[in-house]
């Protein structure tokens, strides 16, 4: 292995006139790239935070929209039922086979249909 050379200290070179000049040129140089780029990112930062909000919001959206229809649904299908049992209670009072063929209509073609989209929903494409 070998061995590193000895750092001697130096003096640094007495400054110019010229080199202060450019020295100045270069920092202000330096610093308005620094400025711009706290500007830029300050804005950048701000369109990130515009769309994530808004993302946030349509996202929100979105589930409100599914808890309403959620809730729709399952509705119609408490006033369906209720309408089922008071017409099978008319039907069991009056006795009749015209109001049996009506509650038995009525289940076949509206309580049924509403059990089966609550248990199968359609996709939303």
């Amino acid at each position: 292995m070998t061995a590193l050379p000895d750092r001697k200290p130096t003096t640094a070179a007495p400054s110019t006139p010229a080199t202060d000049a450019s020295e100045q040129v270069l920092t202000a140089i330096a610093g308005m790239q620094q400025s711009l780029s706290i500007q830029v990112s300050q804005e950048i930062a701000a369109r990130v935070a515009d769309a994530v909000q808004a993302g946030t919001r349509a996202s929100a959206a979105g589930v409100f929209h599914a808890v309403a229809s959620l809730l729709a649904v399952r509705f119609l299908l408490l006033l369906a039922l209720l309408g089922g049992f008071a017409l099978a209670f008319m039907a069991l009072r009056a006795g009749s086979y015209e109001a049996a063929g009506v509650l038995i209509a009525y289940a076949l073609l509206i309580v049924i249909p509403l059990i089966y989209l609550e248990r199968y929903p359609r996709s939303a494409s």
